[in-house]
């Protein structure tokens, strides 16, 4: 998990399921996220525009995936696409706290409504409800704090989470994501609402 608990440094990119998996089996053959790195410097693996981006770009992917276990990143290439999104929200939540906060407390409050939709207005209260624990929150500009807002609903949607106006999507327990799911705990699986759906 992020030192700072309210970390919003995902919007260097959204879910990036594509340059995920490349780092992702880079890192499967070699070992090691400093040779991907080094690797992504050499031969500009995500064809960025600027160095910099792509080597911006890396870090934000690489701070993601290296918190799932060697077994997840296996799972994660050979899944179905929408497993493999399931997969890269997990390690967003893992690495951002604001976003597990939001997904566990607002989405898991959406299961308890009619309409199992999640709202701006619903993110706008738990944002304010965050902000006044989190004097950071309280500094951004409201074009920032529109910016997280999309990246988080649109994030959201990339994964399969809800459809493009909010409302949660079930997830469907197969055989081969069942093992992904039950290996959870109890809290990783609250990050996934359209298990109760």
């Amino acid at each position: 998990m992020a030192h700072n608990p309210y970390s919003l440094s995902f919007t260097t990119g959204t879910l990036m399921l594509t340059e995920t998996l490349l780092l992702t089996e880079h890192y499967l053959a070699l070992g090691s996220w400093q040779k991907v790195r080094e690797q992504v410097k050499q031969s500009n693996l995500l064809q960025g525009k600027t160095m910099k981006s792509t080597s911006t770009l890396a870090s934000e992917i690489i701070s993601r995936v290296r918190l799932l276990s060697d077994d997840q990143l296996q799972y994660l290439i050979q899944a179905q696409e929408k497993d493999q999104c399931y997969v890269v929200w997990l390690a967003l939540c893992r690495r951002y706290q604001f976003i597990a906060d939001f997904t566990v407390e607002v989405m898991g409050s959406a299961l308890q409504t009619p309409e199992k939709t999640v709202t701006r207005p619903d993110y706008q209260a738990f944002f304010d409800q965050k902000a006044a624990f989190y004097p950071r929150l309280q500094t951004l500009s409201e074009s920032t704090k529109k910016t997280v807002a999309s990246f988080i609903f649109r994030m959201a949607e990339q994964a399969g989470l809800v459809d493009n106006s909010g409302k949660l999507l079930p997830i469907i327990l197969l055989p081969g994501n069942r093992l992904f799911f039950d290996q959870l705990s109890s809290l990783e699986r609250r990050y996934f609402p359209g298990l109760e759906v």
